[in-house]
């Protein structure tokens, strides 16, 4: 591997374990309780209150944003038809670095390593102990908007999960 090679793949590992902490920082300022996130529960006086919308009624959670339209890894791994689709966490580099996954399959996240891992996907958060694996509940399409999301593996580097429409 030639040195321009090398420098090319260092800065992209750069720039991913960036985006990572960014990702991670705009994570951990996300409400952490469905009180955070639920209208108030009280009635307005007969002159501020709408006439259609009940204050009782509470927002169904929102589907997490995606970063981007494509994923930045040049092959995306498919698994069509699977309903469990599954990634393993490596120290240096997740298995597949890129996933295409449909709204109705389920994530099975297999750790590799000798750390334990913070799992960030959506508004999906899980401890995964080290050579342990762990299968997430609710199917994509529950908590994911269509586009390219990471899952944050800390303190690792996780795939890129595309969810297609």
């Amino acid at each position: 591997m030639n040195q321009l090679t090398k420098f090319v793949l260092l800065s992209l590992i750069a720039a991913y374990m960036l985006l990572m902490s960014s990702c991670a920082a705009i994570v951990s300022q996300l409400p952490t309780s469905a009180e955070d996130t639920m209208l108030p529960t009280s009635s307005p006086s007969p002159s501020q209150a709408p006439d259609v919308v009940s204050q009782d009624v509470l927002p169904l959670p929102a589907l997490a944003t995606p970063y981007a339209d494509s994923p930045a890894a040049g092959i995306c791994a498919e698994a069509p038809g699977e309903a469990i689709v599954s990634v393993e966490i490596f120290p240096d580099i997740p298995s597949p670095r890129c996933l295409k996954v449909n709204a109705s399959q389920r994530l099975q996240v297999v750790n590799r390593s000798d750390s334990a891992l913070q799992l960030s996907l959506g508004r999906i958060e899980r401890t995964l102990q080290p050579h342990a694996e762990t299968i997430l509940d609710a199917p994509f399409g529950d908590y994911l908007a269509p586009g390219v999301h990471i899952l944050l593996a800390e303190p690792y580097a996780g795939p890129e999960i595309w969810l297609l429409e």
